[in-house]
């Protein structure tokens, strides 16, 4: 039987689809399980019918169809105010602003100038093993300032040229150790950056089911500090444990051409520093009585941002407009837009104890939580997400994992839940065992002339479980600091 285009077979996902219609919008007509209302059943059937949209459609079609069914779900008035609380918030806004400069630093030639400035520092030719790390950091900026799938393209790229002159086998384990760094490294560019899509999201879900909420610059630079020692971790265990040998690597050898910056990608990199510090500002001097920082907290990070792009839009480099908006369509990631508008709007539902999601999710966890110390459920949390994101999106994984465990916050006690969120979201993207973790490891995985895939899948899951080891020991060390600080 022949399938042409118009043939429904054609179409894959179209049972998917279905699947997830019934879910979002006919659950509402099954009885309430546990201490669950109507509108709780529905918020969490929704939220099931999403998830699986996402795993196995896209991010963007499950969500707009998401939002339409929270509309209509009796969780809000009206379906103008659904659309007002999705579409009409400042996070929604920020994270308008942060793809919009994204897209555009994807398209501006600024990661090749990146990689080149930092591979010729005197401290990365030191040692194979320091470039290794200056390789790594790099591919990290790289998909901090745009994308992580643009980071690994280019860096397997400058990769190719210096394995030739290395003379490099394929199949060899080296090669995957380098692409497993810069796997791990490209998903903690995407990840942690506080203007990052899945960053404003966890600091969202965290800070609306506290009194003491985690500012901006504390999850920065524990999600910086936390990616580091990954890194750094990852490259020593490499070394010591694996006997990776990178005597082939001369750095002295294999040069990297450095390329001096045009003046649009100098510009661009300065309101990169304005959009981080923009970020982080407002949230330090939220009580200051100085005008401009009550301008700033009046703005809100939405509206900051938006000023940002008014600004990059208006003030021309080189006779023209830094940021036009016509050309920014096609670099511009709807799916993700669509998606942060759906879940920081749903994920605030199931704390309230009018829905009685937390309620049922207590209850139903009541008998493990007798039996095993609460830090025990957390690290548990923390490999089983890891595990996880190998086989489903990493983002995905963790933002239900951290909505579950802030579900649970009240009858949780002995841990601190600032720790366990960020804990759980380093594990979390940690996944690199299998090319469906990710697309970045979708993009490493392809490289067949480079690895084999039991070399790389191998590597990929003792790497993933060293890491989320080393997670759990963050959260430890992250319990004691935001104790200390007076956050919970």
């Amino acid at each position: 039987m022949t399938q042409g285009k118009g043939n429904l077979l054609v179409d894959h996902k179209l049972f998917w689809k279905i699947a997830v219609v019934l879910l979002q919008f006919l659950a509402v007509y099954l009885p309430p399980v546990g201490q669950m209302t109507v509108l709780g059943m529905h918020i969490v059937f929704i939220l099931i019918g999403t998830i699986i949209g996402w795993i196995f459609i896209d991010l963007g079609w499950p969500s707009v169809t998401g939002i339409v069914a929270l509309g209509i779900s009796g969780a809000f008035d009206s379906m103008d105010a659904a659309l007002a609380a999705c579409l009409g918030s400042q996070t929604q806004w920020m994270v308008f602003g942060a793809l919009l400069i994204c897209a555009f630093v994807a398209e501006s030639g600024l990661a090749d100038v990146i990689a080149g400035f930092l591979l010729n520092l005197k401290l990365s030719r030191k040692s194979p093993f320091i470039m290794s790390f200056f390789f790594f950091i790099s591919a990290y900026m790289v998909a901090a300032v745009s994308a992580c799938q643009i980071a690994i393209l280019l860096f397997i790229g400058l990769y190719r040229g210096i394995a030739e002159k290395a003379k490099v086998k394929p199949g060899d384990l080296i090669n995957s150790y380098w692409l497993c760094g810069l796997a791990l490294c490209s998903v903690f560019g995407e990840m942690l950056p506080p203007y990052k899509i899945s960053m404003i999201i966890l600091l969202n879900i965290y800070n609306s089911a506290v009194v003491v909420p985690l500012s901006v610059l504390q999850g920065m630079l524990w999600g910086i500090g936390g990616s580091v020692v990954l890194t750094l971790t990852y490259i020593f265990f490499c070394k010591y444990v694996m006997r990776v040998d990178l005597s082939g690597f001369d750095p002295d050898v294999l040069q990297i051409k450095k390329i001096s910056p045009t003046k649009e990608q100098k510009t661009m990199l300065w309101y990169i520093g304005i959009m981080v510090i923009l970020l982080i500002v407002p949230s330090i001097f939220s009580s200051s009585s100085l005008l401009v920082f009550r301008g700033m907290n009046y703005l809100g990070f939405g509206g900051l941002m938006l000023i940002l792009v008014i600004v990059m839009m208006s003030v021309p480099v080189n006779g023209k407009p830094l940021l036009d908006m016509a050309t920014m369509g096609k670099g511009f990631s709807w799916n993700v837009f669509w998606m942060a508008a759906f879940y920081t709007t749903i994920s605030g539902f199931i704390s309230k104890p009018e829905v009685g999601i937390s309620a049922s999710l207590s209850n139903w966890f009541a008998p493990l939580l007798q039996v095993m110390p609460a830090v025990v459920f957390v690290i548990l949390a923390i490999y089983l997400s890891m595990i996880l994101s190998n086989f489903l999106n990493n983002m995905v994984v963790a933002l239900v994992f951290i909505s579950a465990i802030m579900a649970l916050s009240s009858n949780i006690e002995g841990i601190n839940m600032a720790a366990a969120a960020l804990a759980i979201y380093l594990g979390s993207n940690c996944s690199i065992g299998l090319p469906s973790a990710n697309p970045v490891n979708a993009i490493t995985f392809s490289n067949t002339d480079l690895i084999s895939f039991k070399m790389q899948s191998r590597l990929g899951w003792i790497t993933g479980f060293i890491m989320a080891t080393i997670s759990v020991v963050m959260y430890f060390i992250m319990a004691v600091f935001f104790n200390m600080a007076g956050i919970a």
